[in-house]
């Protein structure tokens, strides 16, 4: 049985480099999963404070460039919400929610927090062209929280040695 080499048969891509959300929301780059069956989004926060929670947004659009732009409705979400650090929190939550493109977990200011959204490239409107994902964090902060998110693109379409570049 052969393992994931993360590096060969998938790719990671920085949605937005580490940010202080307090001075803006944050949007993501579009990624393209013409080249792969699902993407994993991560985002991580830092303490901030208690009801100042950032609102995640998934869009999907025909292009880079955004081209059409609608909303990528979800119904699960997966969290990691620590105290003051996520070294204490071992396993995930499942949090599930009505079909919408958004989230807010209204306790995640005050903490530490992983978010993890699992997408297949199929949840797409395929029918109509629409192959590009990105994550947007909506909220511009009252106070300080600091922010960063991923996508990890798995289940490359072909495979030939190192992974194809999901950014156009």
């Amino acid at each position: 049985m052969r393992t994931l080499q993360l590096a060969q048969d998938g790719q990671i891509v920085q949605a937005f480099a580490p940010v202080d959300l307090n001075t803006a929301g944050a949007a993501g780059d579009w990624i393209n999963l013409a080249l792969y069956r699902r993407v994993t989004v991560i985002f991580t926060c830092g303490v901030g404070t208690a009801g100042d929670d950032p609102t995640l947004e998934l869009k999907q659009a025909t292009d880079n460039a955004g081209a059409g732009a609608k909303a990528l409705d979800f119904t699960a979400i997966f969290s990691k919400v620590g105290a003051t650090a996520l070294s204490g929190v071992g396993v995930f939550t499942e949090n599930t929610q009505a079909a919408s493109n958004t989230y807010v977990d209204a306790t995640s200011a005050e903490n530490e927090a992983m978010f993890v959204i699992e997408l297949d490239a199929e949840m797409l409107d395929v029918d109509n062209d629409f192959g590009h994902v990105q994550l947007n964090i909506l909220d511009d902060l009252a106070n300080a929280q600091l922010a960063h998110a991923v996508y990890v693109l798995h289940g490359a379409r072909y495979l030939s040695g190192v992974a194809k570049s999901a950014i156009d």
